[in-house]
Protein backbone atom coordinates (compact mmCIF):
# COMPACT_ATOMS: atom_id res chain seq x y z
CA UNK A 1 0.00 0.00 0.00
CA UNK A 2 1.34 3.32 -0.90
CA UNK A 3 1.92 5.80 1.62
CA UNK A 4 -0.85 9.01 1.77
CA UNK A 5 0.29 12.14 -0.35
CA UNK A 6 1.45 14.64 2.59
CA UNK A 7 1.81 18.42 1.20
CA UNK A 8 2.57 21.28 3.48
CA UNK A 9 1.79 24.61 2.02
CA UNK A 10 2.56 28.21 3.71
CA UNK A 11 2.67 32.11 2.92
CA UNK A 12 4.91 34.50 3.58
CA UNK A 13 4.97 37.71 5.69
CA UNK A 14 1.42 37.32 6.92
CA UNK A 15 0.35 39.04 9.92
CA UNK A 16 -2.30 37.54 11.43
CA UNK A 17 -2.42 35.91 14.55
CA UNK A 18 -0.52 32.52 15.31
CA UNK A 19 -3.63 30.52 15.89
CA UNK A 20 -5.43 31.70 12.18
CA UNK A 21 -1.90 30.88 10.66
CA UNK A 22 -1.86 27.55 11.89
CA UNK A 23 -5.79 26.75 10.95
CA UNK A 24 -4.86 27.81 7.35
CA UNK A 25 -1.58 26.47 6.64
CA UNK A 26 0.60 23.69 7.44
CA UNK A 27 4.53 25.49 7.03
CA UNK A 28 5.98 28.85 7.93
CA UNK A 29 9.21 30.71 6.99
CA UNK A 30 10.89 32.52 9.67
CA UNK A 31 13.64 35.08 7.71
CA UNK A 32 17.65 34.75 8.78
CA UNK A 33 17.12 38.00 10.37
CA UNK A 34 14.51 36.83 12.72
CA UNK A 35 16.11 33.79 13.18
CA UNK A 36 19.60 34.98 14.60
CA UNK A 37 18.13 37.22 16.87
CA UNK A 38 15.41 35.51 17.90
CA UNK A 39 15.05 35.55 21.85
CA UNK A 40 15.40 32.25 23.97
CA UNK A 41 12.38 33.27 25.81
CA UNK A 42 10.82 33.40 22.27
CA UNK A 43 11.39 30.29 21.36
CA UNK A 44 9.97 28.70 24.86
CA UNK A 45 6.86 30.70 23.61
CA UNK A 46 6.76 28.99 20.08
CA UNK A 47 6.91 25.58 21.49
CA UNK A 48 4.06 26.00 23.83
CA UNK A 49 1.82 28.15 21.53
CA UNK A 50 2.18 27.06 18.09
CA UNK A 51 3.40 23.74 15.61
CA UNK A 52 7.10 24.16 15.66
CA UNK A 53 7.77 20.95 13.26
CA UNK A 54 6.41 23.21 10.71
CA UNK A 55 8.87 26.33 10.86
CA UNK A 56 11.13 26.66 8.29
CA UNK A 57 14.59 28.52 9.46
CA UNK A 58 16.12 31.15 7.31
CA UNK A 59 19.91 31.00 7.03
CA UNK A 60 21.46 33.02 4.44
CA UNK A 61 24.78 34.79 3.36
CA UNK A 62 25.83 37.80 2.16
CA UNK A 63 27.87 37.52 -1.40
CA UNK A 64 29.52 40.76 -1.19
CA UNK A 65 31.44 39.85 2.21
CA UNK A 66 32.78 36.68 1.93
CA UNK A 67 29.79 34.71 2.00
CA UNK A 68 29.83 31.11 4.22
CA UNK A 69 33.40 31.81 4.51
CA UNK A 70 33.36 34.56 8.11
CA UNK A 71 32.64 33.90 11.63
CA UNK A 72 29.48 35.92 11.45
CA UNK A 73 27.63 33.14 8.68
CA UNK A 74 29.02 30.21 11.12
CA UNK A 75 27.69 32.12 14.11
CA UNK A 76 24.20 32.67 12.25
CA UNK A 77 24.48 28.74 10.98
CA UNK A 78 24.97 27.70 14.83
CA UNK A 79 22.18 29.59 15.78
CA UNK A 80 19.94 28.03 13.03
CA UNK A 81 21.51 24.75 13.75
CA UNK A 82 20.54 25.05 17.09
CA UNK A 83 17.05 25.97 16.74
CA UNK A 84 16.42 23.38 14.33
CA UNK A 85 17.40 20.91 16.55
CA UNK A 86 15.28 22.02 19.51
CA UNK A 87 12.57 22.85 17.55
CA UNK A 88 11.75 19.99 15.34
CA UNK A 89 11.48 22.18 12.54
CA UNK A 90 10.76 21.18 9.15
CA UNK A 91 13.33 22.60 7.30
CA UNK A 92 16.13 24.99 6.55
CA UNK A 93 15.96 27.52 3.80
CA UNK A 94 19.38 28.62 2.70
CA UNK A 95 19.25 31.10 0.74
CA UNK A 96 22.20 32.73 -1.96
CA UNK A 97 21.23 36.45 -3.48
CA UNK A 98 22.20 37.86 -7.06
CA UNK A 99 25.80 38.85 -5.61
CA UNK A 100 26.85 35.26 -4.66
CA UNK A 101 27.54 34.40 -8.00
CA UNK A 102 28.11 30.45 -9.29
CA UNK A 103 32.35 30.74 -9.22
CA UNK A 104 34.15 27.54 -8.49
CA UNK A 105 35.16 29.55 -5.18
CA UNK A 106 31.84 29.85 -4.21
CA UNK A 107 30.41 25.88 -5.04
CA UNK A 108 33.54 24.92 -3.31
CA UNK A 109 32.09 26.74 -0.53
CA UNK A 110 28.87 25.51 -0.10
CA UNK A 111 29.57 22.33 -0.56
CA UNK A 112 32.32 22.07 1.85
CA UNK A 113 30.49 23.84 4.38
CA UNK A 114 27.37 22.24 4.23
CA UNK A 115 29.00 18.60 4.43
CA UNK A 116 30.49 19.30 7.56
CA UNK A 117 28.09 21.29 8.84
CA UNK A 118 24.11 20.10 7.91
CA UNK A 119 24.30 16.58 9.26
CA UNK A 120 20.97 14.55 9.28
CA UNK A 121 19.17 18.09 9.59
CA UNK A 122 16.81 18.77 5.91
CA UNK A 123 17.88 21.59 4.15
CA UNK A 124 16.54 23.60 0.88
CA UNK A 125 18.65 26.00 -1.57
CA UNK A 126 16.97 29.01 -2.91
CA UNK A 127 19.85 30.47 -5.07
CA UNK A 128 18.48 34.03 -7.00
CA UNK A 129 20.77 35.90 -10.21
CA UNK A 130 22.90 33.34 -12.37
CA UNK A 131 22.36 30.30 -10.54
CA UNK A 132 18.86 30.00 -12.02
CA UNK A 133 20.03 30.27 -15.49
CA UNK A 134 23.08 26.93 -15.00
CA UNK A 135 20.26 24.44 -13.59
CA UNK A 136 22.42 21.84 -14.28
CA UNK A 137 25.04 22.85 -12.28
CA UNK A 138 22.96 24.10 -9.69
CA UNK A 139 21.41 21.02 -8.75
CA UNK A 140 24.85 18.99 -8.71
CA UNK A 141 26.22 21.38 -6.23
CA UNK A 142 23.28 21.31 -4.40
CA UNK A 143 23.42 17.49 -4.47
CA UNK A 144 26.52 17.02 -3.41
CA UNK A 145 26.19 19.44 -0.14
CA UNK A 146 23.05 17.55 0.52
CA UNK A 147 20.82 20.27 -0.09
CA UNK A 148 16.79 20.35 -1.97
CA UNK A 149 16.78 22.72 -4.59
CA UNK A 150 14.34 25.05 -4.45
CA UNK A 151 12.16 25.66 -8.02
CA UNK A 152 9.10 27.59 -8.98
CA UNK A 153 7.10 24.90 -11.02
CA UNK A 154 4.58 27.24 -12.39
CA UNK A 155 7.37 29.58 -13.65
CA UNK A 156 8.95 26.97 -15.84
CA UNK A 157 8.95 27.00 -19.60
CA UNK A 158 8.20 23.66 -19.64
CA UNK A 159 6.68 21.94 -16.52
CA UNK A 160 7.75 18.05 -17.68
CA UNK A 161 11.46 19.93 -17.14
CA UNK A 162 11.07 20.19 -13.32
CA UNK A 163 13.85 17.68 -11.89
CA UNK A 164 12.29 14.66 -9.74
CA UNK A 165 12.51 15.20 -5.98
CA UNK A 166 11.53 13.02 -3.04
CA UNK A 167 10.59 15.66 -1.15
CA UNK A 168 10.43 19.05 -3.30
CA UNK A 169 10.46 22.17 -1.86
CA UNK A 170 8.58 25.06 -4.09
CA UNK A 171 8.25 28.86 -4.10
CA UNK A 172 5.60 30.32 -6.47
CA UNK A 173 6.66 33.78 -7.39
CA UNK A 174 3.44 34.54 -9.31
CA UNK A 175 3.56 37.13 -12.07
CA UNK A 176 6.02 40.10 -12.20
CA UNK A 177 6.56 41.74 -9.11
CA UNK A 178 5.19 38.85 -6.94
CA UNK A 179 1.17 39.44 -8.15
CA UNK A 180 -0.69 37.50 -7.19
CA UNK A 181 -3.82 35.54 -9.96
CA UNK A 182 -3.08 31.99 -10.30
CA UNK A 183 -5.77 30.80 -11.95
CA UNK A 184 -7.77 27.48 -11.58
CA UNK A 185 -5.85 25.76 -14.16
CA UNK A 186 -2.44 26.70 -12.59
CA UNK A 187 -4.12 25.27 -8.78
CA UNK A 188 -5.28 22.13 -10.51
CA UNK A 189 -1.93 21.45 -12.61
CA UNK A 190 0.10 22.60 -9.59
CA UNK A 191 -2.25 20.14 -6.98
CA UNK A 192 -1.89 17.26 -9.24
CA UNK A 193 1.98 17.27 -9.95
CA UNK A 194 1.81 17.54 -5.95
CA UNK A 195 0.27 14.59 -5.48
CA UNK A 196 2.62 12.89 -8.30
CA UNK A 197 5.37 13.61 -6.19
CA UNK A 198 3.43 12.45 -3.20
CA UNK A 199 5.80 14.86 -1.06
CA UNK A 200 5.99 18.57 -1.24
CA UNK A 201 6.38 21.81 0.44
CA UNK A 202 4.70 24.43 -1.62
CA UNK A 203 5.43 28.55 -0.40
CA UNK A 204 3.57 31.65 -1.28
CA UNK A 205 6.23 34.11 -1.46
CA UNK A 206 4.36 37.00 -1.18
CA UNK A 207 1.54 38.60 1.52
CA UNK A 208 -0.49 39.47 -1.74
CA UNK A 209 -0.70 35.81 -2.66
CA UNK A 210 -3.06 35.41 0.53
CA UNK A 211 -6.18 34.58 -1.07
CA UNK A 212 -4.50 31.71 -3.40
CA UNK A 213 -2.55 30.56 -0.80
CA UNK A 214 -5.72 29.89 1.66
CA UNK A 215 -7.69 28.40 -1.97
CA UNK A 216 -4.91 26.22 -2.88
CA UNK A 217 -4.27 24.83 0.86
CA UNK A 218 -8.39 24.14 0.79
CA UNK A 219 -7.93 22.11 -2.64
CA UNK A 220 -5.23 20.07 -0.11
CA UNK A 221 -7.03 19.27 2.42
CA UNK A 222 -10.35 18.36 0.59
CA UNK A 223 -7.76 16.24 -2.12
CA UNK A 224 -6.65 14.08 0.63
CA UNK A 225 -9.41 13.82 2.92
CA UNK A 226 -11.36 12.25 -0.23
CA UNK A 227 -8.34 10.65 -1.18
Amino acid sequence: MEPKPSISVGCVGLTDAARVYWNQFQIMELDEKLVSTVKDKTVRKWKEQISTNGLVLGFGVDGAAGGLNTPASKAHWDRVAALYDELDAHRILFRTPANFRPTPTNKNAVVEFFQSQLGDRQAVWWAEGLWESQADEFAEVADAAGLTPVFDPLGMDDIDDLPRQENPYWRLMGRRGLRAGFSDYEMDALLDLALGFGRASIMFTSPSMKTDAIRFSRAVRRELSEG
